[in-house]
């Protein structure tokens, strides 16, 4: 048989005789070779699974902070919603208190 391929090809394509390894040795070699990439195509899979739900989880405590951030702003908001009535109020007595005095000085 004459090698017409380029050196190129021969240099990528492994058999066994490039490797000097009896037939069932070869076997056992690509075999294994399978089988390291079927495990690391595995751990790919769950690589990309694990990226994708800590990408999850950062998206939801994202979306957390902004809702507990918006939620604190509206107690703020609120408190002083009450504080202010609650002067409104306190005026108002006064001002009552005031007139009341008034009418009883007359």
């Amino acid at each position: 048989m004459s090698q017409k391929s380029s050196p190129r090809t021969r240099a990528s394509y492994v058999d066994s005789h490039s490797l000097k390894l009896p037939p069932r040795k070869y076997r056992e070699f690509v075999n294994d070779l399978k089988q390291q990439i079927q495990g690391d195509q595995e751990i790919i899979r769950k690589l990309k699974l694990e990226a994708s739900l800590h990408q999850q989880v950062e998206s939801s405590l994202r979306a957390t902070l902004t809702k507990e951030r918006r939620l604190r702003q509206l107690a703020e908001e609120s408190e002083i919603d009450a504080l202010q009535h609650r002067k409104e109020v306190l005026l108002q007595n006064e001002m009552l208190k005031a007139a009341l005095a008034a009418s009883e000085e007359v």
